[in-house]
């Protein structure tokens, strides 16, 4: 539709290694509502989880102090327009290879990629850091990019919904060879 707002749901891993990327965060949030944005942010550790064990749902929080949760899902259809930017470190800072992680981090990229192709992430590590953790292989799941002026800029096209992203449909073979 013509002269609709853009949106963009951006899911920040806020806690532990990520914690110092906070400004990261919040620079990406004031430029994208300045540049007319409509923004939903939500947070996250590491993953999104279940709330718990019986929960299918996964949620991520409106807030910083992980009080306010809200299951993902809902939060994706009430914007089915939307691109979605992650914004972690999958793993890079730590240096370690969780297959726990990857696996958790396929099912949600899953239920992002049920809603919307427009997905891309933004790495605040060196991507040359990337091999030996779980960022190496999460990054096949997903277009990575470093949170670059230039990795920023690589995310536009598909954001925008002018570039296909990776295909979700590759998870299986991938994970089967590991």
């Amino acid at each position: 539709m013509q002269g609709e707002t853009p949106e963009l749901i951006l899911l920040i891993d806020h806690k532990g290694s990520m914690v110092a990327f906070k400004r990261l965060a919040q620079a990406l949030i004031d430029s994208a509502e300045k540049a007319g944005i409509n923004v939903h942010r939500y947070y996250f550790r590491n993953v999104p989880q279940r709330y718990n064990d019986a929960d299918a749902l996964l949620y991520v929080y409106a807030d910083m102090g992980e009080i306010n949760h809200r299951p993902l899902r809902d939060i994706l259809n009430e914007s089915p327009n939307a691109a979605v930017l992650i914004i972690s470190d999958a793993g890079t800072a730590s240096g370690s290879y969780s297959m726990p992680r990857i696996q958790a981090t396929e099912y949600f990229l899953r239920e992002v990629y049920e809603h919307t192709h427009k997905v891309a992430w933004l790495n605040p590590m060196p991507e040359n850091r990337w091999d030996g953790s779980s960022a190496y292989i999460i990054r096949e799941l997903c277009d990575m990019f470093e949170a670059t002026p230039d990795g920023l800029q690589k995310t536009m096209p598909i954001l925008n919904g002018k570039q296909q992203p990776k295909s979700p449909i590759v998870f299986p073979e991938l994970l089967n060879k590991l």
